[in-house]
């Protein structure tokens, strides 16, 4: 599939809140820094355990963040050994599961 068409797939099918954030799970960086760049908005880092991305947005960048603001620069490789907790702690109650009719 053509890099256009995939952005486009993929901006289609985000809702947007009303507060302006957006969570995309799944996504590859570097596909990632393509959808910032045509929301005018640069890659400017990643977190230590390699799990979020930071976006930032053009206009506040200048001299404030370490360029070029690409996926190549900003990868850090997972680290899960920095996780202290993965996922919700395990229920101590026993749940009864009930199909919906």
């Amino acid at each position: 599939m053509p890099q256009s068409h995939l952005l486009s797939l993929l901006k289609s099918r985000m809702n947007l809140p009303k507060h302006g954030t957006v969570q995309i799970f799944g996504a590859g960086l570097k596909t990632m820094e393509l959808i910032g760049r045509q929301k005018q908005a640069s890659l400017v880092g990643c977190d230590l355990q390699g799990v979020n991305a930071y976006f930032v947005s053009e206009k506040e960048c200048e001299e404030r963040f370490c360029e070029p603001f690409t996926a190549e620069n900003h990868h850090e490789m997972a680290r899960y050994s920095l996780l202290t907790h993965i996922g919700h702690p395990a229920s101590t109650v026993c749940r009864s599961w009930s199909q919906a009719l």
